[in-house]
C-alpha cells in the first residue's frame, strides 16, 4: 500500500478539487465536449478488462478501480480546461485581427470595437460585451482590455490606438500591420503548441498500453507454471504496476493543465 500512499501523497492537491463545487460544475460541461467522454469511457473499459486478464484478487480490484474513477474525473476536467484555454485564446487572436482592421477604418477604439461585436466566439463575447461597457465610463481605457487578456500583443495594440485617438499618428497602419502579422503567428505558434501536447500525451498513453499488452503475455506464460491468483509476490507486483501505469497516464495528462500564455507574454 505504500505506492498507493505515495499515489494519493503526490497528486494530493488536485484530489483535493473533488470536494468542490466547482469541479462537479466544470465535469458536467467536460462530459458535453465532443468524443470527450467516449474516450475516457473507452479508457476506463480497456483498463477493466486488463484488471481481469490479471486475474487480481478483489481487494487490489477495488483499490485500482477507485484509483481509477478518481483518475477518470480528473481526467476530464484537464481535458476541459485545457480545450477552453486554447478556445478563448483562438478567439482572442481573432477577436484582435478584427479589431485592428476596423480601427484603421474607424480612427475610434469604440467604434472599431462595436463593428468587432458580430464575430465574437461564444467563450469571449461576454468579456467583451461587458470590457466595452466598461470603456464609455472610464478615463483609464487601456486597464479595462484586461478584462479581455493582458497579453502583450492586445496590451501593445490598445497602446498604439490610443496614442492616435488622442495624438495621432500617420504611420498608425503600418504598426498595425505588422501587429497582425504578430497575431497570426501566434495563433499558429498556439495551434502547433497544441498539437505537441495532445502528441505527447498519446505517446505516453500508447507506451503505457503496450506495456500492460507485454505485461499480459508474461502473465500467460507465468500462468503455465504457477497459481497466480493465489501467488502473493504476484499479486503485488501487478498491483503496484497498475498503480504505477495511472500514475504515469495521469501525470501526463496534467500538462493539459499548462497556461497557453506563457508568464513572459503578459503585462
Amino acid at each position: 500500500m505504500i505506492v498507493l500512499l505515495i499515489f494519493i501523497i503526490y497528486f494530493y492537491q488536485d484530489f483535493k478539487l473533488l470536494f468542490t463545487k466547482e469541479f462537479w460544475k466544470n465535469i458536467k460541461k467536460a462530459i458535453k465536449l465532443d468524443n470527450t467522454l467516449f474516450f475516457f469511457l473507452g479508457l476506463v473499459i480497456f483498463f477493466l478488462y486488463i484488471l481481469d486478464k490479471f486475474s487480481l484478487n478483489i481487494k487490489y480490484q477495488s483499490v485500482l478501480l477507485i484509483s481509477l474513477l478518481v483518475s477518470s474525473l480528473l481526467l476530464l476536467l484537464w481535458k476541459y480546461q485545457f480545450e477552453e484555454n486554447f478556445a478563448y485564446n483562438f478567439a482572442l487572436a481573432q477577436f484582435m485581427l478584427h479589431f485592428s482592421s476596423y480601427f484603421k477604418q474607424e480612427e475610434r477604439v469604440l467604434p472599431a470595437l462595436r463593428k468587432s461585436e458580430s464575430y465574437l466566439e461564444p467563450c469571449i463575447e461576454n468579456n467583451v460585451l461587458k470590457m466595452i461597457e466598461e470603456l464609455e465610463y472610464t478615463q483609464n481605457k487601456k486597464d479595462c482590455f484586461k478584462l479581455i487578456s493582458n497579453h502583450y500583443l492586445l496590451m501593445s495594440m490598445v497602446s498604439l490606438m490610443l496614442n492616435h485617438e488622442n495624438f495621432g499618428d500617420s504611420h498608425i497602419v503600418e504598426a498595425l500591420d505588422a501587429l497582425e502579422d504578430e497575431i497570426m503567428a501566434w495563433s499558429f505558434d498556439l495551434r502547433k503548441f497544441k498539437g505537441d501536447v495532445e502528441l505527447y500525451i498519446r505517446q505516453i498513453v500508447l507506451v503505457c498500453v503496450l506495456s500492460m499488452l507485454v505485461a499480459i503475455m508474461s502473465q500467460n506464460m507465468l500462468a503455465q507454471t504457477v497459481n497466480i491468483q493465489s501467488a502473493l509476490k504476484y499479486q503485488k507486483s501487478i498491483f503496484i504496476f497498475m498503480q504505477v501505469i495511472l500514475a504515469i497516464i495521469l501525470r501526463a495528462y496534467k500538462i493539459m493543465k499548462v497556461n497557453p500564455i506563457f508568464k513572459e507574454e503578459r503585462l
